[in-house]
This record gives C-alpha cells, sequence and structure tokens, in this order.
C-alpha cells in the first residue's frame, strides 16, 4: 500500500510523519491486499487561532470499489489522525459487507420462478 501524506499550514515532526504510517498500516492491514492507494492530507484550518482545528483527511483507493475519504477534526494533530483512520478502517468494513450483500441477494433470487 502507498501512503502519500500532504502536509498544509502545519509544522508536523517526523514523529507525526511516523505515526500516521504506523496507524494506516495498522488500521488497514487486513484490507492492505484490496487498498491499492492513501492520500492523506494534514492542515492546520485556524492557523495561529488555535482551537480545534487539526484536521486529517483520508482517501482510500478500493481495489474494485469507489474511493472512500473521510476527514477528522480535533485539538491534536495525532488525535484527529487516529480518528480519521478508526473511520476509515470502519467505512471500507461496511463497503465490502455492503458489495458482499449485494452480490448474495443477486444469487439468492435466481431460481426462484413463479408458474
Amino acid at each position: 500500500m502507498h501512503i502519500n501524506l500532504r502536509i498544509r499550514d502545519l509544522a508536523v515532526s517526523d514523529e507525526i510523519t511516523q505515526h500516521v504510517d504506523r496507524r494506516a498500516r495498522f488500521a488497514l492491514s487486513r484490507f492492505a491486499s484490496r487498498v491499492t492507494a492513501l492520500h492523506v492530507t494534514l492542515t492546520d484550518a485556524n492557523g495561529l487561532r488555535g482551537g480545534v482545528d487539526k484536521v486529517c483527511r483520508a482517501t482510500a483507493a478500493l481495489d474494485g470499489l469507489p474511493s472512500i475519504t473521510v476527514a477528522s477534526r480535533d485539538e491534536s494533530v495525532r488525535d484527529a489522525v487516529d480518528r480519521a483512520f478508526e473511520r476509515l478502517s470502519r467505512s471500507i468494513q461496511r463497503a465490502f459487507e455492503r458489495r458482499l450483500e449485494r452480490r448474495s441477494a443477486g444469487w439468492s433470487s435466481v431460481g426462484t420462478v413463479d408458474s
């Protein structure tokens, strides 16, 4: 899985970039063969004004499904990253579950012909 990290209007240490990499790989490990690319953007929405303004936006390109994008806003970059990857993992899981449900629903209706 290739991870593309972009940082805008934010001073980020190597520790944070490593944290993004670890969290991404951990949260998406069970989908690793199906996630073709991951784009992560870290921004400071309010700049110097402070507040709950650190944003992590993550987009996963999936094999066989449309891309999924989630965002999380928090006071710290680390918390925003953690929450974003929790959401992304759940969203990917739901997308694959829906795909399986649609496939199995299609098969169960085949062969039920009323005379």
